[in-house]
């Protein structure tokens, strides 16, 4: 688990979270290379909003981590999120949006959803910031 190592550096919130994205991105590279099953440029554009979603989800991530004190519960959120995507929303066909909503309403890329996840770890954030948490000790 990474966010031990970048506590123990001191560094701001904000370089954690986005050190921890820039790795938690080049893990999953090759699933997107090899996995996805993806040609040519839909290769790259995908690695990209890949990574902007990770980026969106982060803070999220590190401070369920830093709550618990535990990389478990982080990654049972992962798990979650990739099991309600893939094995409801698109083997069911249930949950189809015209392109025009999309880019707002997608339960994985869309505005909405990705700014909602923002917002929550920031928001887990600022409640550690104000409790004088500044960084939890293991």
């Amino acid at each position: 688990n990474m966010v031990p190592f970048f506590e123990k550096t001191e560094w701001n919130d904000y370089l954690i979270y986005l050190s921890t994205r820039l790795i938690w991105g080049c893990w999953h590279i090759p699933y997107y290379l090899y996995f996805v099953g993806l040609d040519g440029d839909m290769k790259l554009k995908t690695i990209l909003s890949g990574i902007v979603i990770m980026l969106m989800w982060t803070p999220l991530f590190v401070e369920v981590r830093r709550a618990t004190r535990s990389f478990i519960p982080a990654y049972l959120l992962h798990m979650t999120e990739e099991l309600s995507y893939s094995l409801i929303f698109v083997p069911a066909g249930k949950f189809k949006l015209n392109k025009t909503y999309d880019i707002f309403m997608n339960p994985v890329s869309g505005i909405i959803p990705l700014a909602f996840i923002l917002v929550l770890g920031l928001i887990l954030r600022n409640r550690r910031v104000c409790r004088g948490e500044v960084l939890c000790q293991e």
